[in-house]
């Protein structure tokens, strides 16, 4: 099985205070793996690093086969628009649009034959994640649950072969939460992207097939 990312002693400081310490790593391509850890534990900062939203202070990232480091801005914004999905745990809509065209954003600069194409797609993602009905409601008119399929649709929109979830149901009740990482969960596999959780959560993290379980900057456990 190939692997969809590859972590090789990476390390990350802010100043003098070590963040992350030489971690290494692979995970699967077209698995869920879940990174586990409390508040503090370096979660966030990984995350921003596997994104190529951040440098590392040492060490590399590869991401279906292409290493970061050394990319220049123009190649890192390629990399991240055709190869990398991020959901957060804030949901990130423009209120004054409704649900489809959230999902159109990232590629709203497309040529009109494109965009055309992006536009069914979107519809069937919205599909995909039980808003079909709901293609012309803005935010403000969404349950929170709602708003997170969007922004999930959101980020399969550009066919990504890696999709981040920063605490994808941190803002959500229980059950609301258990619905939509079902559902993130479903789509991801129906278009075998790769999806990495990153939680606090232990439920979240047993139904992934890998887990990375982070401490003080180091990966204290690794479960497959």
């Amino acid at each position: 099985m190939s692997n969809a990312i590859q972590v090789t002693n990476l390390s990350k400081q802010f100043n003098t205070v070590s963040v992350l310490r030489d971690l290494s790593f692979t995970i699967p391509a077209g698995k869920m793996s879940a990174i586990v850890g409390r508040s503090g534990s370096g979660k966030s900062t990984l995350l921003s690093l596997l994104s190529g939203l951040d440098s590392p202070s040492s060490g590399s990232v590869s991401i279906d086969g292409v290493e970061l480091g050394g990319l220049s801005e123009t190649e890192l914004a390629k990399v991240r628009r055709e190869r990398i999905g991020i959901v957060f745990q804030g949901f990130h809509l423009i209120p004054s649009l409704d649900a489809l065209a959230n999902v159109l954003l990232p590629v709203a600069f497309e040529d009109k034959t494109t965009q055309a194409e992006y536009q069914d797609f979107a519809k069937q993602l919205l599909t995909d994640v039980e808003l079909g009905h709901r293609l012309n409601h803005r935010p403000a008119q969404l349950s929170g649950g709602e708003q997170q399929r969007v922004a999930i649709a959101r980020s399969l929109i550009q066919r990504p072969r890696v999709l981040l979830a920063d605490e994808p149901t941190g803002n959500l009740d229980e059950s609301t939460g258990k619905t939509v990482l079902s559902l993130l969960r479903k789509i991801s596999h129906e278009y075998g992207t790769t999806l990495v959780v990153v939680t606090h959560d232990a439920e979240i993290a047993q139904q992934a097939e890998q887990r990375l379980h982070l401490s003080n900057g180091e990966i204290s456990d690794e479960t497959n």
